[in-house]
């Protein structure tokens, strides 16, 4: 067993050799990210994080593999931490650790989403080219090279990465795009980046929706009740292109990084 455990602290090691995998973690206990900044261990069953001080469960080693082998992988229920009431006696009841917002470097999962029950639909038509945006925050640095989006028609539009201004709306510097054609019936539809943007953790960027030029007919982006706090929904309308107007309702949305 010892062997195993080992040969599974190299292996986690190799996977993660763009960074300094720490393979000596202890889950619970103290820690200190490695020299080159990575906050990335194991204990040889678990996939740790360093995250405020302390060695916390990601995935199992094994869940890691099958999902850097491109399986789809649901994660299982993580540990607790111990806890014991103060200067000892009868441990005291704990809650759910909450997920670390972290994913091993190089796992493509997804960041951020809005994917509750819909309220309702944002209209897009063609050809008079309506714009559809949302804000975001992004959880973790990386590439994002895909956006989902629970929509319905089959439409085309191009969907973009951008900055933001100061004042929270989408900015004109594209920094990624893609293009989109979906379903006659509401689904999610995943729309593959040709153009993947870099983002970084804690920045705000913007995904923007615009109906192809020489479209005809409509489709539509499902919108639920405001429902993502880090990020606000925008449209433009024909008339009066250039200017943001915001609305009350986040488009359903999920990003996908790497």
């Amino acid at each position: 067993m010892r062997r195993v455990v080992f040969v599974l602290a190299t292996l986690v090691m190799a996977s993660l050799a763009v960074t300094s995998c720490q393979n000596q973690a202890v889950m619970w206990a103290a820690c200190a990210p490695a020299a080159d900044g990575s906050p990335w261990g194991t204990d040889g069953t678990y996939v740790l994080a360093c995250d405020g001080g302390t060695w916390k469960p990601v995935m199992t080693t094994d869940e890691y593999f099958r999902i850097s082998a491109g399986q789809d992988v649901t994660i299982a229920p993580l540990p607790t931490p111990p806890a014991t009431t103060p200067g000892g006696g009868a441990p005291v009841p704990t809650t759910p650790v909450p997920t670390v917002p972290t994913t091993p470097p190089g796992v493509r999962a997804v960041d951020q989403s809005a994917d509750g029950p819909s309220t309702g639909d944002a209209l897009m038509t063609c050809p008079t080219e309506w714009t559809r945006a949302q804000t975001f925050t992004a959880g973790r640095t990386g590439t994002l090279d895909g956006v989902s989006l629970r929509s319905a028609g089959t439409m085309a539009a191009s969907v973009s990465v951008r900055t933001v201004a100061p004042d929270g709306t989408p900015s004109p510097t594209q920094i990624g795009s893609g293009s989109r054609t979906g379903s006659s019936t509401q689904t999610w539809t995943e729309i593959s980046l040709s153009s993947p943007a870099s983002v970084q953790a804690g920045v705000t960027y913007a995904l923007v929706v615009t109906s192809s030029r020489g479209c005809g007919g409509d489709w539509s982006i499902a919108v639920n009740a405001d429902a993502y706090p880090a990020g606000t929904s925008w449209y433009q309308v024909p008339e009066a292109p250039g200017v943001w107007n915001r609305s009350g309702e986040d488009l359903t949305f999920r990003t996908w990084v790497r």
